[in-house]
């Protein structure tokens, strides 16, 4: 699936490894644990020492219950002109946060776990052309933000279209996720 809007809509803190360029064969179990042996540390099976590309863990803890690393804020330095749509490189999707939230509670409340490999949140789709697509964000969450300017992937699934920020150069951003 290649991401559209110019935006891969993702929750920061989440363990990334590159997806395979041809179609994978096997079990999902399998092609799982090639997935997850793709990164630095090379094939330790399901484990919190798993360590993606992006140096982020695929879990935070040794009982492996959270899918996801901590983020405290966010702040943005722009390089070079991105004030025209679809030329920079960063985007938000508006009281994202609050779902997120919510979503986080009840997968919590269901299991304990929370992030990508909890109730809701698979870390891989199989039903994609390669048989090996990351989920960056859960249906759950995604679906909440879906609406008339929404359209499909190449898989055929609509995607929510965030809202970019535009920022000249040497500017900066600080998102502010109020309560």
């Amino acid at each position: 699936m290649k991401p559209i809007y110019a935006a891969e809509t993702h929750l920061d803190g989440s363990m990334t490894v590159p997806v395979p360029r041809t179609v994978q064969q096997g079990t999902p179990d399998e092609i799982y644990r090639r997935f997850t042996a793709s990164g630095p540390k090379d094939d330790l099976g399901r484990s919190p020492d798993v360590i993606g590309t992006n140096t982020v863990p695929i879990f935070e803890d040794p009982e492996m219950t959270s899918g996801l690393g901590d983020l405290t804020a966010f702040f943005f330095v722009c390089h070079n002109d991105q004030t025209r749509k679809d030329c920079g490189q960063t985007s938000l999707l508006p009281g994202a946060h609050h779902e997120v939230e919510k979503f986080f509670r009840q997968q919590y409340e269901t299991s304990g776990h929370v992030g990508t490999e909890g109730p809701g949140w698979p870390k891989l789709n199989h039903d994609v052309p390669n048989r090996c697509g990351q989920i960056y964000l859960s249906d759950a969450v995604t679906v909440k933000f879906l609406d008339e300017t929404s359209e499909c992937t190449s898989d055929r699934k609509k995607r929510p279209r965030p809202t970019p920020i535009l920022m000249e150069p040497v500017s900066a951003c600080i998102p502010v996720f109020p309560r």
